[in-house]
């Protein structure tokens, strides 16, 4: 049987890992800015909660990362998802949408979150490695630091 800190050590991987793509111009810099880590924290470590490396994925050494972008209203309900990279195995392609799915709903906004946007996007990486390759988490870093950018010139893709 899997050791459940193993998973709990995954999803504390996703969690140090995000980075929300959002700007609100409605307050200034700092304030934005504290607002908007306050709540990506809440909804980062909710959806990390929900994130599973199946047993089966690690009985066999399979390993992946995806990288999964996430609507949310203010709510917490999540409007609509998706895997802009796939882990590169059905069983893990499976766990990523299971996670976004048993997330549902989030924590709602906060009133000066976003202010006068109907929803929220973030973008997470999911990783599922086996815990004596987790060196490699930096180059998962790279890719997903790069689709954050790629994602900051054209947020309505």
């Amino acid at each position: 049987m899997i050791d459940s800190k193993k998973t709990q050590f995954f999803s504390m991987i996703a969690l140090i890992m995000l980075c929300a793509v959002w700007w609100s111009p409605s307050l200034q810099a700092s304030e934005t800015a504290a607002i908007e880590e306050t709540y990506e924290a809440r909804i980062t470590r909710h959806i990390a909660k929900y994130q599973e490396y199946p047993e089966s994925a690690q009985l066999y050494g399979i390993e992946g990362d995806a990288i999964v972008r996430i609507r949310i209203d203010r709510s917490g309900k999540i409007q609509g998802y998706r895997v802009i990279k796939a882990a590169g195995n059905y069983i893990l392609d499976e766990a990523v949408v299971a996670m976004v799915k048993a997330a549902n709903p989030t924590p709602p906004m906060p009133d000066h979150y976003a202010v006068g946007e109907p929803v929220a996007e973030f973008i997470f990486p999911v990783a599922f490695r086996m815990k004596e390759n987790m060196d490699k988490i930096v180059e998962i870093d790279r890719l997903f630091q790069k689709v954050v950018q790629d994602a900051k010139l054209d947020p309505a893709s």
